[in-house]
């Protein structure tokens, strides 16, 4: 990292007393944007759409895999005692987050050609997949996208018994009233602002009964595409998030409700850490001939036509900001 230029002062002396102002911290920079084997390489026109991969402790716009520690879920007597234990490390891996603009909400993105999904199934990751859709309110729709890997061995050998009958039952695809009573989603303000901290909260929320989800189920993977704007709390919480975000680490861990004996203890799917996100700095995807990953399309190929009205360039479109 090049070093600060300097102003040319010389460096006057603090004030006998007075406290020293604290550096300003840069902000890390990623290594790379995928978790785990095998590789998938992302071609560059895709990477605008992605939120890169940092360590926890990394200082902005990041995310990075939780092992699940220090969530409480529902202990193996929660029915009798109400007792919560520190939840153990996922089932899951997250692999990949998505993180963009467009005009109107997008549903089953992963089976869209082009999506990380898609990628990685071109590179040979034969995995199966849980990727959970966030989509938010506002003149452009967000859209935050994880991508959770698992092996059948994982679900079926590793995890606990009763994590495995609790699952088979959640992933039938005529079960979606048992899916909406028992999505949980734990979420925890690491870093931030009181008022973010106290609007978000840390009580497990059940929001298949709170907001309007949609599932999906493909070849190998199951979606769940959340509109936020299905409620005007969801919205207000959402927008309270928005207004600090360069300023916010949120975890956010994912299960499903355990309710009887033989479903406890509860355990944690899959875990994400968001640190400091720069909404300015997500890509916004254009529709149809404007190069959108989301309809296959490569930005940079002269052959799908102009991206930009009046302008039929390819790399110089990214500089002049059609991207963003």
């Amino acid at each position: 990292m090049a070093a600060a230029a300097s102003s040319g002062k010389p460096a006057g002396r603090s004030k006998p007393g007075a406290a020293a102002a604290a550096p300003e911290v840069p902000l890390q920079a990623p290594v790379q944007f995928t978790l785990g084997k095998p590789e998938v390489p992302l071609p560059e026109h895709y990477l605008p759409f992605c939120l890169p991969l940092g360590p926890p402790s990394a200082k902005g716009n990041c995310f990075s895999e939780l092992d699940g520690s220090g969530f409480q879920l529902r202990g193996k007597s929660y029915m009798e005692d109400g007792v919560k234990t520190d939840a153990s490390a996922g089932v899951m891996r997250l692999r990949h987050v998505e993180f963009f603009r467009h005009t109107t909400p997008l549903d089953n993105v992963a089976e869209r050609k082009g999506s990380f999904l898609q990628l990685a199934r071109a590179a040979g990751d034969d995995r199966k997949y849980l990727v959970i859709v966030y989509q938010t309110p506002g003149k452009t729709k967000i859209h935050l996208v994880l991508y959770f890997a698992f092996t059948e061995e994982a679900m079926t050998k590793t995890a606990p018994p009763h994590l495995q009958t609790i699952w088979e039952r959640f992933t039938d695809a005529g079960a979606e009233d048992f899916r909406k009573q028992r999505w949980k989603v734990i979420p925890r303000i690491a870093e931030g602002a009181w008022l973010v901290s106290s609007t978000v909260g840390t009580k497990p929320a059940l929001l298949g009964t709170k907001l309007d989800h949609t599932w999906h189920f493909g070849d190998g993977f199951i979606e769940v595409d959340c509109n936020v704007m299905s409620s005007s709390v969801a919205t207000m919480i959402v927008g309270v998030i928005e207004g600090a975000a360069k300023s916010v680490v949120i975890d956010l861990a994912f299960t499903i409700e355990g309710r009887e004996e033989e479903e406890l203890p509860e355990a944690i799917l899959g875990a994400v850490r968001l640190s400091r996100m720069h909404l300015g700095r997500m890509g916004h995807l254009k529709e149809g001939m404007y190069g959108a990953w989301m309809d296959g399309v490569d930005p940079f190929d002269e052959t799908q036509g102009p991206r930009r009205k009046g302008d039929g360039s390819s790399e110089a479109a990214v500089k002049e900001g059609w991207l963003w």
